[in-house]
C-alpha cells in the first residue's frame, strides 16, 4: 500500500476519488520530478477549473460542456520544465474511459497557458497517463493499476532517465518513455511489414494480391484488435493552440442548455436589448448564472469578485 506520509491537505477527505492527488503527487515526488508535498490547488470541480483557474477564456459547445461532466476533482499538482500536471478523476463509463480522457485533455489543453500538459486520469483503481503540447495531439499511456503496477510507474518516470534541460525534450522522453506502442510508430504498408512467407511459412508466389492486402490488413488493425474499447487513434485533424476567444456568456450556461429552447430571432434579440432599462440589465447579468454557481457561496463569491460587482 502506498505510504501517504508528508502529503499536505488530507484531512477532511472520505473517499478515495478525493484522496487520488495524493497518490499522483506522491508518484511524482518519489520519481524525482517535484520536492513539494503540496499541489498548486486540489479537486477543484469543472466549473471552478474552467471559470477561475485559468486566464484563457473560450467558447464551448454543448457537447463540450457535457464532456465537463465526464470529470471532477482535478487537481493542479505542479508545474516543471515548460509543462503542467495535473489528476483528475473520471466518472465516466469503462467502454468511454479512454476516448473520454483524451478528449478532456485536448479540451482543457488550450485554457492552461503552458506549452505542455501532462494528466494523470483515474478511473475506478486504474491510472493512464496524457500528454498534449508542443506541437503534438494527445498521447495516451496504457492504464495501469494503481498499487500492482506502482514500481512500474516509478521505474518509466524516473527522471534519471529523462532530459531536463528543455521543455520538449523532458516532455518528449516522458512520452517515449510511457506511451502505447502504436502511439511510437507509423502505420505498415507492404514493405515494412516482415515477409509473409516467413510469418505464414509459404510461398509469396502462392499467395493472391487479395490475401497480401488482407495480411497486410491485419498487421495495420492489431493495435485496436488489442486494445479494443480503450483503442484511440492519433487524431491529426485536432488543433492545439491557445486562443482567447472572449465568450465568456458560453462558460456562465454550462447547466443551462435549456434556455436554448426559447428562440427568438436576431430582430427581436436587438430590439430587447435596446429597451432594456439599467435595473433590466442587472436583472439579465444575473439572471443566467450557471446554476451550479449559485447553488455553490465559494463559487458565487468567486464570480462575485471576477465581475468585480
Amino acid at each position: 500500500m502506498l505510504n501517504l506520509k508528508g502529503c499536505d491537505n488530507v484531512t477532511g477527505l472520505n473517499s478515495e476519488e478525493e484522496k487520488f492527488y495524493i497518490y499522483a503527487m506522491k508518484l511524482f515526488l518519489n520519481a524525482g520530478h517535484v520536492f513539494a508535498s503540496s499541489p498548486e490547488f486540489i479537486n477543484h470541480s469543472s466549473e471552478q477549473f474552467v471559470y477561475f483557474d485559468n486566464k484563457f477564456e473560450v467558447s464551448f459547445s454543448k457537447s463540450q460542456r457535457l464532456l465537463l461532466r465526464e470529470f471532477n476533482n482535478i487537481s493542479r499538482l505542479f508545474t516543471e520544465n515548460e509543462c503542467a500536471f495535473f489528476s483528475i478523476n473520471l466518472i465516466t463509463n469503462y467502454q468511454n474511459r479512454s476516448q473520454v480522457a483524451n478528449d478532456i485533455h485536448m479540451l482543457i489543453h488550450p485554457l492552461i497557458g503552458t506549452e505542455g500538459t501532462i494528466c494523470l486520469f483515474k478511473w475506478n483503481e486504474e491510472v493512464m497517463f496524457t500528454f498534449v503540447g508542443f506541437g503534438y495531439r494527445c498521447i495516451l499511456s496504457d492504464w495501469y493499476s494503481m498499487i500492482d503496477d506502482y514500481a512500474s510507474l516509478l521505474e518509466k518516470l524516473d527522471i534519471a532517465n529523462l532530459s531536463i534541460d528543455r521543455g520538449k525534450d523532458y516532455f518528449l522522453d516522458m512520452i517515449y518513455s510511457l506511451a502505447r506502442e502504436y502511439f511510437l510508430k507509423t502505420k505498415p504498408n507492404t514493405y515494412d511489414i516482415r515477409p509473409i512467407d516467413y510469418k505464414l511459412h509459404t510461398d509469396l508466389r502462392g499467395l493472391s494480391k487479395e490475401e497480401i492486402e488482407e495480411y497486410v490488413k491485419r498487421e495495420i488493425n492489431a493495435p485496436n484488435r488489442e486494445y479494443g474499447e480503450d483503442y484511440v487513434e492519433y487524431d491529426n485533424s485536432m488543433a492545439v493552440e491557445k486562443k482567447a476567444f472572449g465568450a465568456e456568456f458560453d462558460l456562465m450556461v454550462l447547466n443551462a442548455d435549456d434556455i436554448a429552447s426559447k428562440k427568438i430571432t436576431a430582430k427581436e434579440r436587438d430590439a430587447s436589448y435596446s429597451k432594456k432599462t439599467e435595473v433590466n440589465k442587472e436583472k439579465y447579468d444575473y439572471g443566467d448564472i450557471d446554476p451550479e454557481i449559485l447553488r455553490d457561496p465559494i463559487l458565487l463569491a468567486k464570480w462575485i469578485e471576477k465581475k468585480g460587482i
